[in-house]
């Protein structure tokens, strides 16, 4: 019995129970002994050098992530477990569709100054072209710009009625406004001629019959440039320097030509404008 209590029952049902007849609890018995340690489990490591895991021991993995191979660390070093666990390469996949495009010269229709019309399309039928067959992907206009207003030239206008050096004192401008207030009223507005307004001149103009254009003017060069000496317009009309020189034009029929001088001299001022 779990309590200990023995109960008798007599033939005639009667009975008769004892008191707890368990004794005094029996001391502990002794502790069994220790079970064996189990294996150490695996690490892992990974990347292109086994080598580097130099904190691996025995029967520590490696995967080559370069050759997909794993490695086991043996006591002598890593020896090859798989040779590799990369799959087989999978099959192609479908060809997918052949998006294109086509372009309706002039086709584009809510453009204010007209436009192409481009159509994306996918090959469906395989032909060059597209065709009524292919599937239309959608549409979109390319709309055309105003148009520009034609470029002006400037040209020669004609020579300042008075010589001056290479020193008019406010450099460029001041040269500038040689040309501008010159007593010749027909050069009113004007500027010194560059070498480009020169050859509007030479190219557009009949030199026969144009006013002016005779003699010799200073003209602006811009940059420097060189023959013996740096051409300098004069270091930018603000000097009379006999070592410093500056360009001028030498009017003809035939166009002309440039040469160079030293700023000491005294020339008129080449002067253009009236832009058409």
């Amino acid at each position: 019995s779990t309590t200990g209590i023995l109960t008798l029952t007599y033939s005639d049902g009667s009975t008769l129970s004892t008191s707890d007849l368990r004794g005094a609890a029996g001391t502990d018995g002794t502790n069994g002994v220790d079970g064996t340690n189990g294996v150490n489990g695996a690490t892992w490591f990974s990347g292109t050098d086994e080598t580097s895991a130099t904190t691996a021991v025995e029967n520590d993995y490696y995967l080559r992530t370069d050759t997909f191979q794993i490695l086991i660390k043996t006591a002598t070093g890593w020896e090859n477990k798989i040779t590799t666990i990369k799959g087989d390469a999978g099959n192609d996949g479908a060809v997918g569709p052949n998006p294109l495009v086509h372009t309706t010269t002039g086709g584009a229709t809510s453009c204010t100054n007209g436009g192409d019309l481009i159509t994306f399309y996918l090959d469906d039928d395989g032909t060059p072209g597209y065709g009524v067959t292919d599937t239309q992907l959608g549409t979109a206009e390319t709309c055309s710009g105003t148009g520009g207003t034609s470029g002006s030239k400037t040209y020669f206008v004609g020579r300042t009625s008075a010589t001056s050096n290479g020193n008019v004192l406010n450099g460029y401008k001041g040269a500038n406004n040689v040309c501008s207030t010159d007593i010749n009223t027909a050069l009113a507005g004007t500027h010194v001629c560059t070498v480009e307004e020169i050859f509007n001149t030479i190219n557009d103009k009949d030199l026969t019959s144009l006013p002016g254009w005779t003699g010799q003017a200073w003209i602006n060069g811009g940059p420097p440039g060189y023959n013996t000496v740096a051409v300098t317009d004069c270091d930018g009309w603000t000097t009379d320097h006999t070592s410093v020189y500056g360009r001028y034009w030498v009017f003809n029929d035939n166009g002309g030509k440039s040469t160079v001088t030293s700023c000491n001299v005294g020339k008129a001022f080449a002067c253009c404008g009236g832009g058409n």
